[in-house]
């Protein structure tokens, strides 16, 4: 990755954060155009992504603003996020019979959720061999293509993000437990995944940044061309 470029890293990242606002507003345009809601239900669900947005992006700011003690404007930043989800989760299970919202639903016990032909639940591991029926040969070469794309596409997500994570600006110190968590995802957390069919752990951009960002102290710098927040200290947390 040292051909990457601070140009390539934006971009990168802009493409990913355009994925997932794509993915975030999706759903609410979809309610409306294929009336799969009544109205009630598509105007709580737009007013609830409305107000999780709203003061998840307000409170991140909040640390700059006049109001209130300096630990209450530092906690409600640190936790913006948090916080939105939390109150908007609230507001959805107090009105969630009033409007008739949907909710995620849950089995009780905890196992696998996909259902095999016969009804029952698959097992915890996975048979490389098939478990409804056998895997045939030519399975595997057409897997092939598609696990090239995949392994690209993972290759790059994982390793643009941690270029994007570690660049010189944010000042990480890095300990030992740093690359030790790194090898302990290698060789344990992988291969188990493999075994029992869960999705792979990749260092989403996304998260990976925002997370960077919440532990990141700034000191905003007058420069000629305006202001500019500057990372000072990243409390690393290995």
């Amino acid at each position: 990755m040292k051909h990457v470029t601070m140009f390539s890293e934006d971009i990168f990242a802009g493409l990913i954060s355009l994925i997932f606002i794509i993915d975030g507003a999706r759903p609410i345009i979809e309610n409306f155009t294929e009336s799969r809601l009544t109205l009630t239900n598509c105007m709580f669900e737009a007013l609830l992504f409305i107000w999780t947005f709203g003061l998840a992006t307000y409170l991140s700011s909040f640390r700059r603003s006049p109001w209130t003690f300096r630990f209450v404007r530092n906690f409600a930043a640190n936790f913006a996020v948090t916080i939105a989800l939390v109150s908007g989760s609230a507001l959805a299970a107090i009105y969630s019979n009033d409007t008739g919202l949907r909710m995620l639903q849950v089995d009780a016990d905890f196992s696998p959720n996909l259902s095999l032909s016969d009804g029952s639940k698959r097992p915890w591991i996975i048979n490389p061999a098939g478990m409804d029926r056998p895997f045939p040969a030519w399975g595997i070469a057409y897997a092939i293509l598609p696990a090239i794309g995949f392994a690209v596409l993972g290759y790059l997500d994982q390793n643009l993000t941690s270029v994007i994570v570690n660049r010189p600006s944010n000042n990480l110190k890095k300990p030992a437990a740093y690359h030790l968590d790194l090898f302990v995802r290698g060789a344990l957390t992988l291969p188990i995944c493999a075994v029992l069919g869960l999705p792979l752990s990749v260092a989403s951009t996304v998260p990976s940044i925002t997370h960077v960002i919440s532990l990141t102290t700034y000191e905003v710098k007058q420069l000629p061309e305006g202001e500019r927040k500057v990372p000072t200290k990243v409390v690393e947390q290995r």
